[in-house]
């Protein structure tokens, strides 16, 4: 029965979206989550595969938001949480590390990849919901990957460790992204915007795709100085 995974870690599942997904569309509340101690099929985006390994965080949150043109910002809000957290977490462990946000929904510290993001939208009239789906590097890194990866682990190694338990860390991690919706819902973008591009990898000016980073737009989407004037970009390459 799928409502015993509501709210609790399961040994193992092919995807913890999937699993949401079928609680969400059997009616349960934005908030709702399921994490896994193994995915043997997680994903990224635009299809691409991510490499579950025992003792990292795997878990997917329901989030039911009434207003769609918020959609695209859940990804960076739930980004700029994770980053959020992870500085406090280095900080407490005297861990020095510089933190930053690959839009739209990738986490790095010192240049490597600790944690992605992957949202899926669902439509279904008053009951649309979207699935979040979370992974970090909490004791292991994979390394048959394109982009160097770095774990929790790694990082706080031979200091005052904190508990680095995929479970501890949610426990703490979870409300601190649902008090973030919960802003965004009632304040919009402007709320999050500031702090998003204060962790953006790009700086007003850099080079990117063709153009000069300029800034956040109101979508979440990135605006691009090109020879063409401004450009909006809604995707990653």
């Amino acid at each position: 029965m799928s409502s015993a995974f509501q709210n609790t870690f399961c040994e193992r599942c092919e995807s913890t979206n999937d699993l949401a997904k079928i609680l969400a569309e059997e009616g349960s509340p934005s908030g709702t989550w399921v994490g896994a101690k193994m995915q043997t099929a997680g994903r990224g985006r635009q299809g691409r595969v991510w490499i579950s390994l025992p003792g990292n965080l795997n878990v997917s949150v329901i989030q039911r938001i009434p207003d769609k043109k918020l959609w695209t910002w859940v990804p960076l809000v739930v980004g700029l949480t994770i980053a959020e957290f992870l500085k406090a977490l280095l900080a407490s462990n005297r861990v020095s590390a510089t933190i930053r946000l690959k839009w739209p929904n990738d986490v790095y510290v010192d240049g490597k990849k600790i944690a992605g993001i992957l949202c899926e939208g669902f439509s279904r009239g008053p009951q649309s919901f979207l699935i979040v789906g979370i992974g970090i590097n909490c004791m292991q890194k994979p390394t048959q990957t394109d982009i160097p990866a770095i774990a929790l682990q790694d990082l706080v190694k031979g200091h005052a460790g904190d508990n680095l338990s995929p479970e501890n860390l949610w426990k703490r991690l979870h409300p601190l992204i649902q008090e973030n919706i919960d802003s965004l819902i009632q304040f919009g973008a402007n709320a999050v915007r500031a702090r998003y591009e204060k962790f953006l990898i790009y700086r007003r000016g850099d080079e990117i795709r063709g153009g000069k980073f300029h800034s956040i737009g109101a979508s979440g989407e990135l605006i691009v100085d090109g020879p063409q004037g401004l450009v909006s970009i809604y995707s990653e390459e």
